[in-house]
């Protein structure tokens, strides 16, 4: 009971900073819904495709390892730490590589400084994640809440202020990079004293922490670069206004499912760590998330469903009820996602992340199908059929992976 309720401590803080957040971020697209274009949307958008899974193998792979793993040496950490430096810096060279690309391809030539900017988020990054890492090994969860608070309104002030004096793109991108700078310091000052950095370093001591990651890096890699395709498709089959409606759309429903996916990875990945090799508490720890996850989603897009016309003129203002069938497509989305989001952590936690990386892989083609058919009747269509992917990849999962996994582990 006591472990119980230590976890339940810990879902409480991030699950806090996650509602805070998300209530910010969605009134900071509300707001700037009303003062740029679709097409400022659009351009961030496919920069975030170049930036943003980058991001995300920085967080995963050898940091996860930190956390899965029993002890770390000290001579291990300094040399992830600055490993981790240098790779925030290629990623960030990278990054700006990738913009150039994009530029070229959509023929639009702003692309490339956008993502050029919005890079400078994974050398922040490559600075603070080690320390983001000790922290929830530590269970630090109210520091780590405390950063993303913090982080989020700092986002918020710096987006609202740049969209004031400059509009365009530039404000979506002032306000991401003022969320990681912010809460990147937050969080090397508060894991100070639990880790300090030295000058030195060992190739051998990353070894096991390479060979964990890189099997994560993999799985991550491809399920984030299949969770972008839409964007990239949407963008080439339908042109970027489209992409620009469709960007502020998903972000209002999809990003809480992912926000409260977050905030449930953040204590589920060592639960089911600690109990992978019993099969029953195991199962009872999976579900139990799961319906929590059900129970405070599923009525909120029920009841989005239902208002689509209201929430999108309330939301983003007249002009947008155009957009209702899109948004009850998305909404049926977003429940998939609330099935899907705990997934990849169980396979995490068990050895068997490959299995992810692997359905990533097969889904890649049924998307661009599904797009590319969806996209000669319209966007409705388009989302539609992907979405018809989405429930047919939620039933096999359940019916091949989960129950399987659960009875044997």
């Amino acid at each position: 009971m006591a472990e119980q309720g230590h976890w339940f401590r810990g879902f409480r803080w991030s699950a806090s900073a996650t509602a805070f957040t998300a209530v910010l971020q969605l009134a900071l697209v509300g707001v700037l819904a009303r003062l740029l274009s679709p097409a400022d949307f659009a351009l961030v958008a496919l920069a975030g495709v170049a930036v943003n899974i980058l991001l995300q193998l920085q967080i995963a792979g050898i940091n996860a390892a930190i956390i899965q793993r029993e002890e770390n040496t000290p001579l291990a950490l300094y040399s992830l730490f600055w490993f981790n430096v240098v790779l925030g810096g290629v990623l960030c060279l990278a990054a700006g590589l990738a913009g150039e690309g994009l530029a070229a391809y959509y023929h639009r030539p702003e692309l490339a400084p956008v993502t050029r900017l919005y890079a400078l988020a994974l050398l922040v990054q490559g600075i603070s994640v080690q320390f983001k890492s000790l922290l929830q090994k530590h269970l630090h969860f109210e520091v780590l809440s405390w950063g993303e608070m913090l982080g989020g309104i700092a986002g918020f002030i710096a987006a609202l202020a740049v969209a004031c004096y400059q509009a365009g793109p530039w404000a979506l991108v002032a306000g991401y990079l003022a969320r990681y700078l912010v809460e990147g310091c937050w969080v090397v000052w508060r894991g100070w004293s639990i880790f300090r950095p030295a000058w030195r370093f060992d190739w051998k001591s990353l070894r096991p922490y390479l060979d964990f990651g890189s099997r994560h890096w993999a799985e991550r890699l491809a399920t984030f670069a299949l969770a972008q395709l839409d964007v990239l498709l949407v963008g080439h089959f339908l042109g970027l206004e489209v992409l620009g409606r469709y960007d502020v759309v998903k972000r209002l429903l999809l990003r809480p499912a992912g926000l409260l996916a977050t905030a449930i990875e953040k204590v589920a990945f060592p639960v089911f760590s600690s109990r992978q090799r019993q099969a029953g508490e195991l199962r009872a720890s999976y579900y139990s998330m799961l319906r929590l996850s059900l129970s405070l989603l599923f009525p909120g897009y029920a009841l989005l469903f239902v208002l689509a016309p209201f929430v999108l003129r309330l939301y983003a203002g007249p002009g947008w009820e155009e957009a209702a069938p899109l948004f009850r497509i998305m909404c049926l989305w977003g429940i998939c996602q609330v099935f899907l989001h705990p997934v990849d952590n169980l396979l995490l936690a068990t050895g068997r992340i490959h299995w992810w990386f692997w359905m990533a892989l097969a889904q890649a083609p049924l998307w661009w199908l599904a797009l590319a058919w969806g996209s000669a009747y319209g966007i409705n269509t388009a989302i539609g059929a992907l979405v018809a992917v989405q429930v047919i990849l939620v039933v096999f999962t359940y019916w091949k992976i989960v129950t399987h996994l659960l009875k044997t582990t």
